[in-house]
């Protein structure tokens, strides 16, 4: 969680994956046409597996970006994007201990609401998991924790990640990196605050209201 340590990771990350691509370029020059097209192909799997994992460890700011890059179609390779879409489905959840202690800090009084939380989370991404839960009143909800100190890592991650996450694009994509990075930092921002989030709820919940379509969970002020 320290941006040296941060740095140090994506740093490695960029290093081990440039090398990877300079080694494939120079085989790819004694390599025929259909056989080298495979390689390629491969190298290019095989690089966006290496930055689905550990993007998907460092969460935060880092797997934010590999979640944008991932629905950039006409920028990156389809084999590049197809692997770097598993972020959006499912990032590994940290230990319920720690979420338990995010909640003491943050909600103190979370337990006069809250009767039990499940330990398995149902759901992981870049800044929260979410947990089943079960209100006192015997309501089931979803309950979404925001990772500890995730505003701190992702501040820095921001200082750290534009130059090294550039350079990773580069190697894939010739495309200006500029306007991605922008719209990825203030959704980022935004995402922190999870105030405006429950607004946002109540607003598509007014929106939808009635369809036998779409359903929206309701925010539980009292909890």
């Amino acid at each position: 969680s320290s941006p040296i340590g941060r740095l140090l990771r994506l740093g490695s990350l960029v290093g081990r994956i440039g090398a990877s691509v300079a080694v494939e370029q120079l085989f790819s020059l004694v390599r025929s046409g259909p056989s080298r097209k495979l390689h390629q192909i491969a190298n290019l799997v095989r690089n966006a597996e290496r930055i689905v994992h550990d993007l998907g460890e460092l969460k935060g700011a880092a797997m934010k970006v590999g979640q944008m890059l991932s629905l950039q179609d006409t920028l990156l390779p389809p084999e590049v994007t197809a692997v770097l879409r598993s972020l959006q489905q499912q990032a590994p959840p940290i230990p319920f201990d720690a979420m338990k202690r995010q909640l003491d800090a943050e909600l103190p009084g979370w337990r006069k609401t809250i009767k039990g939380l499940e330990p398995a989370a149902i759901a992981a991404a870049s800044i929260g998991q979410v947990h089943r839960g079960v209100l006192r009143d015997g309501r089931r909800v979803a309950v979404k924790i925001q990772y500890p100190g995730i505003d701190s890592i992702i501040e820095a991650d921001l200082v750290n990640l534009r130059r090294l996450l550039k350079s990773l694009f580069a190697l894939f994509t010739a495309a200006d990196f500029g306007p991605v990075w922008g719209e990825v930092r203030d959704r980022l921002r935004e995402e922190l605050d999870y105030v405006n989030e429950a607004e946002n709820i109540r607003r598509m919940a007014e929106l939808w209201a009635g369809s036998d379509e779409v359903a929206i969970p309701g925010v539980i002020d009292e909890a």
